[in-house]
């Protein structure tokens, strides 16, 4: 092994073992000596992450992912997760939204694109186009099912979301989650003895 090689494995030792500001050190080092090894960048990136510096780790990733890093999904899961902590949503839901051209056939990595299209960038017509395809990849999944009554709500196709709705909770009757969205269907119905029973019911479930 070269020096490079030795500082990049003492580096993910050191994440693997939580010990971060000694990853950092050696990963700066690698860094020194080969300014565009991808791993060393990545791996760096991660460590930033885990100190709570989000602009250096955004910062390392860009060069990983610039330099060839693979599997490429593994930046982009993170700069998502970087961009929404320094609250930058449009950036976030892009690289989600890189995530699942790159793997879709797990239904969770739906939630967070479609939440910030719903909450954040107040684009509901982005939300439900996510939604149509994470119901339409996982046909008996709940979450999926949920999601698009999420959306639809937003979209103001109560009737619709409602439908979708109930398809989740007979798929799932324990996804807290459905009864989270029922519950903001019949607040936006202005029926707000039946959102609370929901509500209620969907804090029961999530264990608040």
């Amino acid at each position: 092994l070269d020096y490079r090689d030795a500082w990049i494995l003492f580096g993910y030792a050191y994440l693997k073992t939580k010990k971060y500001p000694d990853a950092i050190e050696a990963l700066e080092r690698a860094k020194v000596l080969d300014p565009q090894n991808a791993d060393a960048l990545f791996y760096l990136g991660l460590g930033y992450y885990s100190m709570n510096n989000y602009s250096k780790a955004e910062a390392n990733l860009t060069l990983a992912k610039q330099y060839g890093f693979q599997p490429a999904i593994l930046v982009d899961q993170k700069l998502a997760e970087v961009y929404l902590q320094l609250q930058n949503y449009p950036k976030s839901a892009d690289s989600y939204e890189k995530v699942l051209s790159l793997n879709s056939q797990d239904v969770n990595y739906y939630v967070k694109p479609i939440w910030i299209y719903l909450e954040k960038t107040h684009q509901p017509e982005k939300a439900l186009k996510l939604a149509e395809k994470a119901a339409h990849d996982h046909p008996n999944a709940a979450l999926g099912q949920n999601l698009m009554g999420w959306a639809l709500i937003y979209n103001k196709e109560l009737s619709k979301a409602e439908a979708h709705l109930k398809v989740a909770m007979s798929l799932d009757p324990k996804l807290d989650a459905t009864y989270l969205n029922f519950g903001l269907l019949f607040e936006k119905r202005n029926q707000p003895d039946k959102a609370l029973v929901f509500y209620k019911k969907a804090h029961a479930l999530g264990q608040g």
